[in-house]
């Protein structure tokens, strides 16, 4: 009898539909993928390495990891500068295990955490259940995202608590829009990447400007969103004053990098306006490496392969519908103002995000691009071509990944 209700309802209904099998079969491969990949690319465990310097009381690793690229270091003592919420997070595993390869277990959580907020956002726009769980693939494996749900690398899990803490405010700001969760979602954004946690601006402005609320109800509003990131920014401010003696030092300009990048960013600081042209096109105009014959420029099998850098829309060609964006109301309008800015001031950041599976520090807004790509779907329905070019999308970027011949060593 429960058997035969569950499917006689919508969900029963819905996967009794061959297409959303077929959404659940890729999530289900590409989830068990992401866990092979996370397990070979489990060096760089950097935050558990810091996880271990909070455990013995220190704000710098008790023990040095093997790697020190991209550790920063003041007055011989060095420590890991991005935002410290990942090692939190990771505190119990390692009290627990130890030095183990244990960012695999959180990376995996966050893809899992990922796809079912994706998958969210998307119910909120009224996509079925099997279109939102194929938008949800779109997200997550049809995007720059697989590159970091496939590597289980500081910079990677970084990256991966950003955009779920980002996910998670816009689910909540979409549905029951509690500030004090809103808040905490953007406050966790913030412990773990700057530019992510500018996210906040959207509700904030989003509230200030709305009509149906007074002006008590506003400010009630804006003071109950800010308390989590302001105690946050405290922290993070005495972090940074443990570390280095400055509240505003957080340790990025000491950060061990390559000698030229080093110079950049010694030069011009560590954001400029002259880095952008070099990462617009890195970001957004690199193609996939073409493998031509030697000696000719002929085509062979397999005929591109990973590139240095490759462009956000050859690995997350579901995006191009963003060109179906108009102007829409006042919420999408603002949306579209956010994300514009968040884009810009990564664009303007010193470091070349090259060696990368695409422009990954472009995550940091992907849920915003996505939260607009939601809009741009007639009848918030997908078609046949477009859950073709989201299979096709994700099994392009899992041949590309496979084939970089760095991934299991940097």
């Amino acid at each position: 009898m429960i058997t035969e209700r569950f499917w006689q309802s919508d969900w029963g209904k819905e996967l009794q539909q061959p297409s959303t099998w077929l959404a659940v079969a890729f999530l289900v491969v590409f989830i068990v993928t992401a866990f092979s990949f996370n397990q070979l690319t489990a060096n760089f465990q950097n935050f558990v390495y810091q996880a271990d310097g909070f455990l013995h009381g220190s704000v710098f690793y008790h023990t040095l990891p093997p790697a020190l690229h991209d550790s920063s270091v003041v007055g011989g003592w060095y420590f890991w500068a991005p935002g410290p919420l990942p090692a939190f997070l990771l505190l119990p595993l390692v009290a627990a295990f130890g030095l183990a390869p244990l960012q695999v277990y959180l990376s995996m959580a966050l893809t899992m955490a990922a796809v079912c907020l994706a998958w969210r956002l998307a119910r909120q726009f009224s996509f079925s259940r099997s279109d939102s769980l194929w938008l949800a693939l779109g997200f997550t494996f049809a995007s720059i995202y697989l590159g970091v749900a496939f590597r289980a690398q500081a910079w990677q899990v970084s990256s991966a608590v950003a955009v779920v803490a980002v996910l998670l405010m816009l689910v909540e700001w979409r549905s029951r829009n509690r500030p004090w969760l809103v808040g905490l979602a953007a406050a966790a954004a913030l412990a773990t990447r700057f530019t992510a946690g500018l996210v906040l601006l959207l509700p904030l402005v989003d509230i200030l400007l709305s009509a149906g609320r007074s002006r008590q109800q506003k400010i009630h509003w804006v003071m109950w969103a800010i308390v989590p990131v302001a105690v946050v920014g405290v922290l993070l401010l005495s972090l940074n004053y443990a570390r280095t003696g400055s509240l505003w030092d957080t340790g990025y300009r000491s950060a061990q990098v390559s000698a030229p990048l080093a110079e950049v960013r010694a030069k011009d600081g560590l954001f400029s306006l002259k880095n952008i042209p070099t990462n617009v096109f890195f970001y957004f105009f690199v193609p996939p490496r073409p493998v031509f014959e030697p000696g000719t420029y002929r085509l062979q099998p397999p005929y591109v392969t990973a590139n240095i850098a490759m462009g956000f829309f050859f690995l997350s060609p579901i995006f191009l519908y963003l060109w179906r964006l108009r102007g829409g109301d006042r919420t999408m309008r603002l949306t579209m103002f956010v994300a514009a800015g968040m884009t810009l001031l990564i664009l303007s950041y010193y470091a070349l995000n090259a060696w990368e599976f695409g422009p990954r520090y472009l995550t940091d807004v992907l849920p915003l691009y996505y939260l607009l790509l939601l809009t741009c779907f007639s009848d918030s329905k997908l078609i046949m071509r477009d859950r073709v070019l989201i299979a096709l999308s994700a099994i392009f970027n899992l041949y590309l990944f496979a084939t970089i011949p760095w991934w299991s060593g940097t």
